[in-house]
C-alpha cells in the first residue's frame, strides 16, 4: 500500500506500469498522447509528468520549431526482465518527432524504514514542527554516527571576529574579537547568503566599536534574524557572518579575512545557507505546496515473482535534472558558495521548495530524508561533500618554500647527479615552484576538477574574486606531509597536472531558458591559459584522460604566477606565463556554421604551415563533408586572423588495420612581443594527414600569456 505522505502516478503511468508488471523489453508503450493530458497529470503532482512538462518547458527543446506538434505520442521503454529481483529498474521517454528527449527515470526499491525518521510528513511551510524535528533527527545521526564529520581538529582556533547571539528570547547581538579568548573552545556556525542589491548591514571601520557593544535588532535583515534564530534552535552562541564579521571598507582586514577563509568554514560547527533568498531581506524560511516535496511512490506485483506481496518503488528522476532543485537556487548561483559548501563539515540548506542535508558522510532533503537514492549519489552537481577536499584541516603544512633539491630522489647516484642537473636548469618563480613535483593523490586532483567545472556555472558581483572564491579550497589542496615538495598552484591549475590540464574547454549553458556564451573578462583576472580568464561554463573532458607518457608533444618549461598580494598566494593575480616547447605550426581555417554545436565558436583547418614561412608556401588540406568541427574557440569573436598557431599537446597514434591518429593541442594567437601568444582556444583532429605534418612541424619555445 502506498503512504499516505507520497505523490500517486498518473492514469497513463499507471498504465504502463500494469504493462512492464510482464518482466520483459517493452518498447513503443504510449505515455500521453496529448499536451493537455500531460499537464493534467502534472497538476496532480503525478512524479513523472511534473518533471517531463518541466523539461520540456526548458530553453533546449524551445528552440525546437513546432515542437509541442511533433512531440506528442510521448512514448516509453523499459527492460524489466530482471526487475523482479534486482533493487531498481529503468523507464525512458522518447519520441519519434523530437530525437533529444530521452527523458530517463530510475524506480528504487524503497528500504524498510528505519528509527524515528519514518512517516515524515512535509508542510507547507519550511519553518514548522515537522521541519524542526527532521532537522534535529539529521544533526543528531550526524553528531552521533559520523567519523568524518566529526574528526578532531589539530589545534584550538577561532576566526577573528564572531557575533555572540546571545541565547533564545535574547534580543542583543555583538560583535566579538577572538582576542577575548571568550570563544576559543566554543562551537559557532556560519552562514552562506546573497547579499543581493539592497543596502546591508556592515561593519566598517567607523562603526566596529559600535558593534563591539551591541547591534540592535532593528539593524539586521531577516536572513540574518532567522540565521540566528536557527543557531540558538542548534544551541550555539556564535555565528559568523561575513558582512558583520569583516571590516567591510578595509582592504587590509579584507586581504586577511580571505586568507583565512578556508578555516573559517572548516572550524564551523554548521553552516546555515540562506539558499532560497536573492536578497538579504527575503529570510531563510519559505512557504510552498507540501506535493512537490513529497516523493512519488508506488507498489508493483511482477508476475514471476513467487512472493506475493508487491514490492514499493519511488520514482528519481533524471540525476541532472532533480540536481536542478539545489544548484538552480539563487545562492548557489554564486561562485563564492561552492567552497561554503566543500569546507564546512555541515549545511544545512533552506531552499524554496525544502530543506537539503549535506554533510561530509550523508546527504538528504524533505523529499528523501532518509538518504538520497542510490542512482542520485555521486553525482558532482548533488553530492558534492563526497569530494576529498578540505576533509580534514592540517593546518601550517604548506612549506614556504620549496625547491627541486628537496625532492627525494631515492639515493641513487644517478638521482643525486639528475638533481643536481635540474637545480642548474630550475626556474625561479615568486613561489619557488617545481617542475619536479608530483601529484599527491589523483583522485583529490579529479575532485579538483569537478569542483571548477561546478565553479565555473556559478555567477561572482566582482570579477577579480574569480580566483579568491576558490582560494579556500585550493589551500587546503595545497596542504603536503611534513618535509614533502608540494604542488606549485598556478592561477586554477596546478603545476603538475600541466601540460595536459591546458585543454579545457568552454561549452554554452542554458539558464532561464536563456542561452549562456562564454567571454573573456574585460579587466585582467588570469592568463589566457588559465580557465580562470573565462566567464562562463569551462568543461576539463579532455584533461582527464590516462594519457601515455609518449603521448606528450609538448614539455612545460617554466611557468610563473605574480600574485596581487604576496600574502594571498591563492588569490588574485596581476601577470603570469607558461613556456612550452612543441611542435609549432600555423593554420588557415574556415569557420564551422554549427548552431548545435556546444562551444561558442568553431572553426575546420584548411592550410598547414611552418610558423614565419609566407602562406602561399602551405599545404591545402581541404576539409570533407565528413569532417568535424577541429578548432574549439573559447569565446564569439568578430577578431580573429585568419592566419592562426596550433601547438600540438597530445597526439595519439593508434596501430591498426588502418593506421589513425587522434590530436589535442592549442590554438594560439601571436602578440606584441617576439614568441609571445595569447590562447583563443583549443584544437582536436582526427585527420590522419593534418596530424602527421603537426606532428613534423620544427619543435619551437614559446611563452604564453
Amino acid at each position: 500500500m502506498v503512504s499516505d505522505t507520497s505523490n500517486r502516478l498518473c492514469g497513463p503511468c499507471n498504465c504502463i506500469l500494469e504493462n512492464i508488471r510482464e518482466v520483459n523489453w517493452h518498447t513503443n508503450l504510449v505515455h500521453h498522447h496529448s499536451l493537455r493530458t500531460l499537464e493534467e497529470s502534472a497538476n496532480a503532482a503525478c512524479g513523472v509528468c511534473t518533471v517531463l512538462l518541466e523539461h520540456l518547458q526548458s530553453s533546449s527543446f524551445q528552440q525546437v520549431s513546432d515542437m509541442w506538434d511533433k512531440l506528442f505520442p510521448i512514448k516509453c521503454e523499459s527492460d524489466t526482465s530482471s526487475a523482479s529481483w534486482q533493487s531498481s529498474f529503468e523507464l525512458t521517454l522518447t519520441s519519434d518527432g523530437v530525437k533529444n528527449l530521452g527523458l530517463k527515470f530510475t524506480f528504487e526499491v524503497i528500504e524498510e524504514s528505519v528509527g524515528n525518521q519514518s512517516g515524515y510528513t512535509p508542510s507547507s511551510t519550511t519553518d514548522s514542527p515537522q521541519s524542526w524535528e527532521l532537522i534535529g533527527q539529521w544533526l543528531k545521526q550526524c553528531t552521533e554516527n559520523h567519523d568524518r564529520c566529526n574528526a578532531p581538529i589539530p589545534e584550538l582556533w577561532a576566526p577573528t571576529r564572531l557575533l555572540d547571539i546571545g541565547t533564545p528570547g535574547d534580543k542583543y547581538v555583538r560583535l566579538v574579537e577572538r582576542d577575548e579568548s571568550l570563544f576559543l573552545k566554543q562551537p559557532y556556525a556560519t552562514l552562506s547568503h546573497c547579499w543581493g542589491t539592497t543596502q546591508l548591514t556592515c561593519t566598517t571601520s567607523c562603526n566596529i566599536k559600535r558593534h563591539r557593544h551591541g547591534i540592535s535588532w532593528t539593524e539586521l535583515p531577516k536572513s540574518f534574524k532567522d540565521a540566528i534564530r536557527i543557531a540558538r534552535s542548534l544551541s550555539l552562541r556564535y555565528l559568523w557572518i561575513d558582512s558583520l564579521c569583516i571590516v567591510q571598507d578595509s582592504i587590509d582586514d579584507w586581504l586577511h579575512e580571505a586568507d583565512i577563509m578556508s578555516k573559517v568554514y572548516r572550524y564551523g560547527f554548521i553552516n546555515i545557507a540562506a539558499t532560497g533568498a536573492v536578497q538579504s531581506s527575503e529570510g531563510c524560511f519559505w512557504k510552498r505546496d507540501p506535493r512537490v516535496v513529497q516523493p512519488t511512490e508506488f507498489s508493483i506485483q511482477w508476475n514471476n515473482c513467487e512472493k506475493l506481496e508487491s514490492r514499493r518503488y519511488h520514482v528519481v528522476p533524471d540525476p541532472h535534472l532533480w540536481a536542478r532543485k539545489l544548484v538552480d537556487e539563487p545562492l548557489n548561483q554564486r561562485g563564492w558558495v561552492l567552497q561554503e559548501r566543500i569546507l564546512s563539515r555541515r549545511v544545512l540548506h533552506f531552499g524554496h521548495e525544502q530543506l537539503f542535508w549535506e554533510c561530509r558522510e550523508f546527504v538528504a532533503c524533505e523529499t528523501y530524508h532518509r538518504g538520497l537514492p542510490f542512482s542520485l549519489r555521486g553525482n558532482t552537481l548533488i553530492d558534492i561533500k563526497t569530494l576529498d577536499l578540505g576533509d580534514e584541516p592540517q593546518d601550517d603544512r604548506w612549506p614556504a618554500k620549496y625547491v627541486s633539491k628537496s625532492v627525494n630522489a631515492r639515493g641513487t647516484l644517478l638521482g643525486h647527479v639528475w638533481s643536481t642537473v635540474t637545480e642548474l636548469f630550475r626556474p625561479i618563480t615568486l613561489q619557488e615552484v617545481t617542475l619536479n613535483s608530483t601529484m599527491k593523490s589523483a583522485s583529490v586532483y579529479r575532485d579538483w576538477d569537478a569542483v571548477v567545472e561546478l565553479y565555473s556555472l556559478g555567477a561572482l558581483s566582482f570579477p577579480h574574486d574569480k580566483l579568491v572564491a576558490l582560494s579556500g579550497i585550493a589551500s587546503a589542496m595545497s596542504m603536503v606531509e611534513k618535509n614533502a615538495p608540494g604542488d606549485g598552484y598556478l592561477a586554477g591549475l596546478w603545476q603538475s597536472s600541466l601540460p595536459s590540464h591546458l585543454l579545457w574547454t568552454t561549452e554554452k549553458t542554458e539558464k532561464r531558458r536563456q542561452t549562456l556564451i562564454p567571454s573573456r573578462y574585460e579587466q585582467y583576472i588570469a592568463p589566457s591559459w588559465s580557465w580562470a580568464s573565462i566567464r562562463g561554463k569551462i568543461s576539463l573532458t579532455w584533461c582527464q584522460h590516462n594519457y601515455d607518457p609518449k603521448d606528450y608533444l609538448a614539455a612545460l618549461e617554466g611557468a610563473e604566477v605574480t600574485w596581487s598580494d604576496p600574502r594571498a598566494r591563492f588569490g588574485q593575480v596581476k601577470s603570469g606565463f607558461l613556456r612550452l616547447s612543441a611542435p609549432l605550426a600555423s593554420v588557415l581555417w574556415e569557420a564551422e556554421d554549427s548552431p548545435s554545436l556546444a562551444n561558442p565558436m568553431a572553426a575546420k583547418i584548411t592550410h598547414i604551415f611552418p610558423r614565419n614561412f609566407d602562406r602561399h608556401m602551405s599545404v591545402s588540406i581541404p576539409p570533407d563533408t565528413s569532417t568535424k568541427a577541429e578548432i574549439l574557440f573559447d569565446t564569439v569573436s568578430d577578431d580573429v586572423s585568419d592566419e592562426l598557431t596550433l601547438l600540438p599537446v597530445i597526439g595519439i597514434m593508434r596501430r591498426t588495420a588502418h593506421e589513425n591518429e587522434t590530436m589535442f593541442g592549442l590554438v594560439l594567437q601571436q602578440q606584441a612581443k617576439p614568441e609571445c601568444y595569447s590562447r583563443l582556444g583549443v584544437f582536436y583532429t582526427t585527420r590522419l594527414r593534418a596530424s602527421k605534418i603537426l606532428r613534423n612541424m620544427p619543435r619551437q619555445s614559446v611563452t604564453i600569456i
